[in-house]
């Protein structure tokens, strides 16, 4: 007994453990600011009227709403809460001026965003060209003289030329020789030219993904809500039947009409009525509700059914 105690406790702490959270989304149809608490966690310190529950684990959240409007009663309900969705629900008043919530909207919760390091290439500065200098040329120029001879005069002349032209490095040689009237010339020239081309690439920011929309809950496609009610009536035992019923109910919306068909594959009124309190705030036409009555069979019944429907 010890070791089935253990084995069970641990396969629901593994259940808890990979469950996804959800978010809830409450708000009032007047604008009415309040303070939500959820499970009996405070989800807001100032009074707003739209407030975010965000990663709900439970999945059946109690949801309490206080209002700062003096003598407003509290509204306390209780939700189904859908694993890995984003669920919206209103708070608006009833014919009779009472406090009610119901579900708008189930949609897949949002992808939490991952924090990225956005890289900005900044675009290089253009190069601003500088101003133009006058060309500096430097001259070392050597002369050497002999004694004059009967065979004429000797001369030797060197020129360098060192210039810092505009577009680089110009050196010249000049070597001039005189022998006897005799002249040989020789002239060597050398032109080095850098050119740097530098490109500006301006960064452009990557375009934002539209926002998801948000899309109203919708009854069940007629395919599958004949498979989940096939599923429900292939179970022999009453608890069997209701543990699918209750998934079934958590993870789609229904019409008045396909509530009917659900509670008609029960044979108790407790758990006919069971199911019909879970599957309102999920039945799209609530208008409508008032014929789920036709599916008991004791008055008993029918009473407790309205009671509960005055009250939402």
């Amino acid at each position: 007994m010890r070791t089935l105690t253990i084995l069970f406790m641990t396969c629901w702490a593994l259940t808890n453990a990979f469950a996804q959270s959800s978010n809830v989304i409450i708000y009032t149809e007047q604008g009415e600011p309040f303070t939500l608490f959820v499970n009996g966690a405070q989800y807001n310190d100032q009074p707003q009227s739209r407030v975010k529950a965000s990663d709900v684990t439970a999945d059946f959240a109690q949801i309490r709403v206080v209002f700062t409007t003096p003598g407003a009663p509290v509204l306390t309900k209780p939700l189904m809460v859908e694993s890995g969705k984003e669920m919206t629900a209103v708070v608006r008043q009833n014919r009779k001026g009472k406090y009610v919530l119901n579900l708008v909207s189930i949609v897949p919760k949002p992808a939490t965003p991952k924090e990225e390091v956005v890289v900005i290439n900044q675009a290089a500065p253009t190069a601003v060209a500088p101003a133009q200098s006058p060309k500096v040329t430097q001259s070392v120029t050597t002369t050497s003289t002999t004694s004059n001879q009967a065979t004429g005069t000797d001369q030797a002349s060197i020129g360098i030329n060192v210039g810092n032209g505009q577009d680089g490095l110009s050196f010249n040689l000049n070597v001039n020789v005189n022998d006897q009237g005799s002249q040989v010339g020789v002239n060597s020239s050398e032109t080095f030219t850098s050119t740097t081309t530098t490109t500006a690439s301006t960064a452009t920011p990557a375009p934002q993904a539209p926002a998801a929309v948000e899309s109203a809950c919708q009854p069940m496609k007629s395919s599958d809500f004949s498979a989940a009610r096939n599923s429900i009536a292939s179970k022999s035992f009453a608890d069997t039947k209701m543990s699918v019923a209750k998934q079934v109910v958590r993870n789609n919306c229904f019409s008045v009409s396909q509530v009917q068909g659900f509670i008609s594959l029960f044979t108790y009124e407790e758990e006919k009525l069971e199911f019909a309190k879970l599957a309102y705030n999920k039945t799209t036409d609530q208008n409508n509700y008032y014929q789920v009555a036709d599916s008991f069979t004791y008055e008993d019944t029918v009473a407790e059914l309205n009671a509960f429907l005055e009250n939402q």
